[in-house]
């Protein structure tokens, strides 16, 4: 079963692909075993610079476990726990390599693809790309260690400025390499944008201590501002009350994006390693 996970070296990137196009590359237990020993062997590979991984053809990354084998491989409680316990050891060698992965995502990328994904440092995707966790569906549930797993993209607030910085930042290199006023705009946009959500609270804030005149108009920003965005919180199906907490998040997305305007030309330290982003450099 081994064809079933492939790699393909291009100097220090290797990409990795989930090779079942017939199945859409839903993964069995030996290809969940497999991908665990090869992503290991990789984390260990010093001549490794990135690891892309993939699914084979353009129908999806993965659709999550092949259930035709349940029958047989999950069939009772032992066979249940040794399959988890094989899940998790190879959910956890994506989580602790040392390299970054990133997830090349086109069409269904569900179950056990979206857990992949998740562990992944990036995802890029196309618009053929479609998420979901339709697990209960089967009459199953996660296992305990699964959602611990599956939402250690960011370990904390930290974490995710700096990894965020890193995006844009290499993320308007990347798109506009040789238009560096093109490329300086996307965080002047981006910024903008935060602006523009951070001004209502600014105002009120800024009427209330008597900087400016304009307490009426301040507390109306305000207040057409929060049910703007408690709206937008019930339209994607979380608490309405959370959308009041859109300035501090606001705040912290302005501060991602002069942090990675600040980035200029400096190496990227990853787990350890360090990264030259330069042009031309490894």
């Amino acid at each position: 079963m081994s064809d079933t996970i492939l790699t393909h070296r291009d100097g220090p990137i290797t990409t990795v692909v989930l090779n079942r196009p017939e199945k859409l590359n839903a993964l069995t237990k030996p290809m969940w075993q497999r991908l665990g020993e090869v992503i290991s062997g990789l984390s260990a590979d010093d001549e490794v610079r990135c690891i892309v991984v993939r699914g084979a053809g353009d129908k999806a990354f993965a659709p999550g476990n092949d259930i035709s084998e349940f029958e047989n491989e999950r069939a009772n409680v032992e066979q249940a726990r040794a399959y988890g316990a094989i899940m998790h050891r190879t959910l956890a060698a994506f989580a602790q390599c040392r390299h970054p992965l990133v997830a090349m995502i086109k069409g269904i990328c569900v179950g056990g693809g979206l857990e992949i994904a998740a562990n992944c440092d990036l995802r890029i995707c196309g618009s053929s790309s479609r998420f979901g966790a339709p697990v209960n569906k089967l009459g199953l549930v996660m296992a305990h260690a699964e959602p611990f797993i599956a939402t250690r993209m960011y370990h904390s607030l930290s974490h995710l400025i700096e990894g965020w910085s890193k995006n844009i930042y290499i993320g308007g290199r990347r798109t506009f390499p040789d238009e560096p006023i093109r490329r300086a705009l996307v965080p002047v946009m981006l910024a903008g944008a935060m602006l523009f959500w951070l001004t209502p609270p600014l105002l009120a804030l800024f009427a209330l201590v008597g900087v400016v005149p304009l307490m009426g108009w301040g507390v109306a920003a305000l207040a057409l501002s929060a049910l703007f965005w408690m709206l937008v919180s019930v339209g994607m199906g979380i608490p309405m009350l959370h959308g009041l907490a859109y300035p501090l998040g606001a705040s912290v997305g302005l501060y991602i994006i002069l942090r990675s305007v600040s980035r200029g030309a400096r190496k990227i330290e990853w787990k350890g390693r360090v990264y030259d982003i330069r042009p031309g450099l490894p």
